[in-house]
């Protein structure tokens, strides 16, 4: 206290304790204050190492997310992330090309998002450093990341400086005005020397240490000063280390990021389709699939327009009218075009595109090619041969036709030659009553020239003339009822006519016409079923089928020559059909012929003569033109089942001929 009291205020010892307390709070304010500018540097430096890793990292993975529009995924990518990084990564917002937040790790999910930091210091200041950067992938920009990077660290750091330059500032000052007033040269000395240790440690001598020696107050000011240089180089080591880290993680990451590149960039190489990248119609880029197909290399197509693959400029031309309205509109362009290789050669293309930002065209657009040069090919020759087919068609259609009126006209010739036959007898009878009549006329003659006829002669002039007229007209009757029928039948086979008749005369008077045949081949028929059985359809048609049926069973089902016969039932299938059983009672068909008799050209009697094609005629028949089915089974004998509709719906009716 002595001391104190003769401390006046001109005194030179008070002004030096008062300078060395001046200039010692001054070094401490250095002292701390560069601390600081080292911690804050520290800071930044950490800041930045741990931004050129996060937000490559983080840019990468966001790509195919956001490609995908996979935003769940990435959601729980981000949320790894941050659980891993959480010491130092804070939360994360992505939001896509369009502004729309994609996803939010870190933050409550209606918050609003912190604003970006001005500078470190304010990030410091806040706990969080915020950033904000764009996400891009090959000069493509894909949306946004805001990312906080926590500085709760640093400030710890920094305001754990602070408190502890703050309060040795305050105990040294206290010490040095006490301890000053009594040992000013010797603590001038030590102060010099803390200064200078100071001055080393702001200078980044963080290895620069005070002798903890002399006064107690010196030795604890040294001491301070050697703790607080020894808490500096700790920190400065621990963020050295942190940076290390970081740079590590961070060649780690790239290394990762690049081995993707790589990776996606050979699949893109390898993938069979053409994927290119245009802008203005020019290439920007390409992948080596389209190049390869183009007879280029993907550096030799850089740079190029699109007119280099197409033919013509009228056909550069009218595909950008085609396809980019679409593109302008926001829309996939779809479609399929020939393009020209380098060497001259077409192929053929399918295609799809689209705007990367309908909003910003100039951004280019991307476009999906595959080759289908072998499809339009196939196209082509199966067009070619389905032209073929068709003609083949229809030259067998006009064959069939020709035979089905050959069947009609073999069918007419065999009823010509059963009427001539029949009238063979009658008109032969005629002829001779003729004869007789001309003989009993010329005797007549005589007598009466000669005056020898008598009343006896002239008696049996007159009963053999009516004798013989008797035989005349029933033989002339008998020859009209078979040309009436012959004309009937005749004009149903010549002219295709729907008119209404009755089934079962009409298969009499068919079968009447068949007489001759029937009876040379010795084949015995009989019809069951009561009339009349009306129908309105084509008897014309129906001949045919029948006659057919008739021909083919007297060429194919009978082995001898005796007990041949053929039974046909009718019977009415109500409420709208009949049904025709031919059969019969021959060898058969045998089983492996059985599923074919009704193919075109199938016949087990080639070498005699046969087509093959009757039956497949009467079939075609029955199932179009008169509306029906047929089937063929073996029973006792080979029998044909005819199911014919009663009314045919397709063609307009006509009236019956006289």
């Amino acid at each position: 206290m002595k001391l104190l009291a003769r401390l006046r205020p001109d005194s030179l010892r008070l002004r030096l304790i008062l300078a060395s307390v001046a200039v010692e709070i001054l070094l401490l304010s250095l002292l701390i204050a560069n601390s600081l500018r080292l911690i804050d540097n520290a800071a930044a430096a950490s800041i930045a190492a741990a931004l050129g890793q996060a937000v490559p990292m983080l840019n990468a993975a966001a790509v195919p997310y956001l490609m995908e529009r996979d935003y769940s995924g990435l959601h729980d990518f981000l949320a790894a992330t941050v659980r891993e990084d959480g010491r130092e990564l804070a939360y994360v917002v992505v939001r896509d090309a369009d502004g729309h937040e994609a996803a939010r790790v870190g933050l409550p999910q209606h918050a609003a998002l912190p604003p970006v930091s001005a500078s470190i210091g304010d990030g410091i200041a806040s706990g969080v450093y915020t950033v904000e950067r764009a996400i891009a992938v090959g000069g493509i920009r894909m949306g946004s990341l805001r990312l906080g990077l926590s500085t709760a660290i640093a400030g710890d750091t920094r305001a754990a400086l602070l408190r502890q330059g703050f309060l040795i500032a305050a105990l040294e000052v206290v010490a040095s005005m006490v301890i000053l007033s009594v040992v000013a040269v010797w603590l001038t000395r030590h102060l010099a020397q803390a200064a200078a240790a100071s001055r080393a440690i702001g200078d980044g001598d963080y290895t620069r240490r005070l002798p903890e020696e002399g006064g107690r107050e010196v030795a604890e000011l040294a001491r301070a000063v050697n703790r607080m240089g020894e808490e500096v180089e700790h920190r400065i080591h621990a963020l050295s280390d942190l940076n290390a880290e970081l740079e590590h993680r961070v060649d780690e990451r790239t290394a990762a990021l690049t081995q993707i590149v790589q990776e996606q960039q050979i699949l893109l190489d390898n993938v069979i389709i053409g994927i290119l990248f245009l802008r203005d119609r020019v290439i920007m880029r390409c992948n080596r699939g389209w190049a390869e197909l183009m007879g280029y290399t993907p550096e030799e197509l850089q740079g190029q327009p699109t007119r280099i693959y197409y033919p013509s400029d009228e056909a550069h031309r009218r595909q950008g009218e085609q396809v980019y309205p679409d593109i302008v509109a926001g829309r996939t362009a779809f479609g399929e075009n020939q393009f020209v290789r380098r060497d001259g050669g077409l192929v053929w293309c399918s295609f799809q595109g689209r705007a990367i930002d309908p909003a910003h065209l100039d951004k280019g657009s991307i476009w999906v090619f595959q080759d289908i040069t072998a499809r339009k090919l196939a196209e082509q020759a199966l067009a070619q041969r389905n032209q073929a087919l068709q003609h083949s068609l229809v030259q067998l259609q006009d064959t069939q036709a020709q035979l089905m009126q050959a069947e009609k006209l073999a069918a007419l010739g065999q009823m010509v030659a059963g009427i001539a036959h029949e009238l063979n007898t009658p008109i032969g009878n005629v002829l001779t009553m003729a004869s007789s009549f001309s003989h009993m006329v010329d005797t007549m003659a005589d007598a009466h020239a000669q005056r020898k006829l008598t009343a006896s002669m002239l008696q049996r002039f007159v009963d053999d003339s009516r004798s013989a007229s008797d035989v005349v007209a029933r033989n002339a009757i008998r020859a009209g009822e078979l040309i009436a029928k012959f004309k009937l039948v005749a004009t149903d086979q010549s002219h295709d006519n729907r008119c209404s008749f009755d089934l079962r005369a009409h298969v009499d008077d068919i079968l009447a016409g068949l007489g001759p045949t029937l009876r040379a081949a010795r084949v015995a028929v009989t019809v069951e079923g009561e009339g009349p059985l009306m129908m309105d359809s084509f008897p014309a048609l129906l001949a045919q089928v029948l006659i057919g049926l008739v021909g083919n069973a007297i060429d194919h089902a009978f082995d001898s020559s005796e007990g041949r016969a053929i039974h046909i039932r009718l019977r009415a299938l109500p409420p709208f059909q009949v049904e025709v059983v031919f059969a019969d009672n021959g060898r058969g068909i045998a089983p492996d012929v059985l599923p074919h008799v009704f193919e075109p050209f199938y016949t087990t009697r080639r070498g005699a003569g046969h087509t093959g094609l009757g039956l497949h005629i009467l079939y075609n028949v029955v199932t179009v033109a008169l509306e029906g089915n047929i089937s063929v089974e073996v029973a006792n004998g080979t029998r044909f089942t005819l199911t014919l509709a009663r009314e045919l719906a397709a063609q307009p009716r006509t009236r019956s001929p006289a």
